[in-house]
């Protein structure tokens, strides 16, 4: 999602990219073709291109990494990748993993994580200490630092640094500039394979490994905490780490003393996903149970529940300065919610077609029978 929360892109089934625009409600142009299943679609931060990794072969085979500018379509491309496409904070430039083939085109490997300019197409540094030959089965990266599949990979806010987590649960840091290694981490434990995330001034990163969510200090990589939980997200202002736990409850934590401020008691079902308002002031919740809900962020009290049946949620957000919540749920489909239930009342009356009838009136002891106008204005 672009940073003022105006632009969606997302896969599809079927293959592609779709991309959403939030202020109108409405899908736009989709990208892609029948053939190619995109994976890890993420936006640059101003909403004007996408990036994503097309998996080739049911991701069997190396595919490309794209980047499409969304005022005119046009695409740049990256042969022979093997794992994820990430843009760079202005778009400039695409970053991605290389993928080995074998004699028959299967994938066997992987390799160096290397950004491309998007203008050019060149190559401009690849990550210093990424094994270069990955082969899945051998062990040909010893004195790597990073000898596996790059999991997550993202760029500091102020986009100094680039951070990246291997699935042996290696944690690096490199100068987003040179690409250039500052500082490696090891981990004992294996990762969640899913992204980390700054915090919003770049100091703290947050990993997320089987269990637990491990902060570290940017960039020495230093440890600041070590929380049980699933999923961790900074407040706006950085002072709170708000973290769904393993028993399903959410905990918000001082993000200076790094000591827990707020337990819920309550229990939600399967809950994976979680952002915050842009207010600091509320906590959007979804997962495995085809609703959404929204948590105040100081007493962590249940405020409102948004059921949208037949649906998992994978993905959640507010948007529309907090009116709206938008929800992408595992079939491919994207949902705004509206928290708003005056808005509901009016949207519904806009969609009325037709008033009551003389006997339905009768039958319900209505009198005077109101118009379709009366009953639209209430």
């Amino acid at each position: 999602m672009s940073d003022d929360a105006s632009i969606l892109a997302t896969s599809i089934d079927g293959g592609g990219v779709a991309v959403w625009d939030l202020s109108a409600q409405s899908e736009g142009e989709v990208f892609g073709t029948a053939f190619a299943d995109a994976f890890m679609v993420n936006l640059e931060r101003e909403g004007n291109r996408v990036a994503a990794y097309i998996r080739v072969g049911g991701a069997f085979s190396p595919g490309p990494a794209i980047l499409i500018d969304l005022a005119d379509g046009s695409q740049f491309s990256v042969p022979n990748r093997g794992s994820f496409a990430f843009i760079t904070p202005e778009g400039d430039g695409l970053i991605a993993q290389a993928g080995i083939a074998g004699e028959n085109g299967i994938l066997v490997g992987l390799g160096a994580v290397e950004l491309f300019r998007a203008d050019t197409g060149g190559k401009v540094y690849e990550l210093e200490g990424v094994c270069p030959q990955i082969l899945f089965d051998s062990d040909d990266c010893a004195g790597y630092p990073v000898s596996g599949q790059v999991n997550f990979i993202d760029f500091s806010p102020d986009g100094r640094y680039v951070a990246a987590e291997d699935n042996q649960g290696t944690v690096g840091i490199w100068d987003a500039d040179s690409g250039a290694l500052i500082k490696t981490v090891a981990n004992d434990v294996f990762p969640a394979n899913e992204e980390g995330e700054f915090s919003p001034d770049g100091t703290m990163l947050a990993t997320r490994l089987v269990g637990e969510i491990v902060i570290y200090e940017v960039p020495s990589l230093e440890e600041i905490a070590r929380i049980t939980g699933l999923e961790p997200r900074f407040s706006p202002d950085g002072s709170k780490l708000a973290v769904l736990n393993r028993d399903d409850g959410i905990s918000l934590w001082n993000t200076t003393t790094w000591e827990p401020e707020q337990e819920t008691t309550d229990r939600l079902s399967n809950a994976r996903q979680m952002n915050w308002s842009d207010d600091g002031t509320r906590l959007v919740i979804g997962g495995g149970q085809s609703e959404v809900h929204v948590v105040d962020a100081r007493s962590l009290n249940f405020i409102q529940t948004v059921p949208f049946p037949g649906a998992t949620a994978v993905g959640v957000a507010f948007v529309d300065e907090d009116r709206h919540v938008v929800v992408g749920t595992a079939d491919g489909k994207v949902l705004v919610l509206t928290l708003d239930t005056d808005e509901l009342v009016s949207i519904a009356s806009e969609r009325l077609t037709r008033g009551l009838s003389d006997d339905e009136c009768q039958l319900y002891g209505i009198d005077p029978c109101p118009t379709l106008e009366e009953i639209k204005t209430g």
